[in-house]
């Protein structure tokens, strides 16, 4: 498989990772507000468990990212290496 390839489908798959979860974020404070809306009672747990699930909706595509920048500097190492 050529590299640019792999780089090609390496930052797509940034890309739809960056769009799901930013989907299920914005699901999540939707839910989160209409459940609050209906009248439910709403203590700090809740709040502090709902914000807890934002911050990890909002941080995993940070972590994916930065593997796939390491994946992709490996790979583009390993194939400059490979020539010599």
């Amino acid at each position: 498989m050529s590299r640019k390839l792999i780089m090609w489908i390496g930052g797509g798959s940034v890309v739809f990772v960056y769009i799901a979860f930013f989907i299920a974020a914005m699901f999540a404070s939707m839910t989160f507000k209409n459940w609050v809306s209906l009248g439910a009672s709403v203590n700090d747990s809740d709040i502090a468990t709902v914000q807890n699930i934002m911050n990890t909706l909002f941080n995993i595509p940070i972590m994916v990212f930065s593997l796939h920048a390491i994946l992709i500097a490996f790979m583009y190492w390993y194939g400059r290496n490979k020539k010599r």
